[in-house]
Parts: C-alpha cells; sequence; structure tokens
C-alpha cells in the first residue's frame, strides 16, 4: 500500500481527474470548492514505484492546476 498525494490549486468550481499507473486506473475523483492556495489531498492504494499519469476529465476553470506524486 503507497500513498498518492493529489495536489490542485487554483480551484474554481470543480475539476474532475483519473490516476493511471500503467494501464491500471487507481483513482477516480472529483473535486469542488474554491481556492487560489494548494490543496492535497491523500489516497492510500495499491501500486508500485512506476510512474503516474494524472488525466483531467473535466475542469470549470482553465486555470486549474493538478499535479499527482507518490510520497509513501
Amino acid at each position: 500500500m503507497k500513498t498518492i498525494q493529489v495536489t490542485v490549486t487554483q480551484l474554481n468550481g470543480s475539476v474532475s481527474f483519473e490516476v493511471h499507473q500503467g494501464g491500471n486506473l487507481l483513482i477516480k475523483d472529483t473535486l469542488y470548492g474554491k481556492s487560489n492556495a494548494e490543496f492535497h489531498k491523500k489516497y492510500n492504494v495499491n501500486c508500485t514505484s512506476d510512474e503516474l499519469l494524472i488525466t483531467t476529465t473535466h475542469r470549470d476553470s482553465e486555470n486549474v492546476k493538478i499535479s499527482v506524486k507518490a510520497i509513501g
């Protein structure tokens, strides 16, 4: 089990995203709110130390930024 952290900045409404590793979907979620500061959400998932890929499937604002990293 590893911890994955998703970071969102400049959220103004909602952002939907998926996190994949290889061909496996690890996380599918939507975050709602308004914040100019960084917002972090952590997920415990079964994954390896291979590269993580985050895909935005919906966003209310073009300015929203989203990233992912394994932290444990």
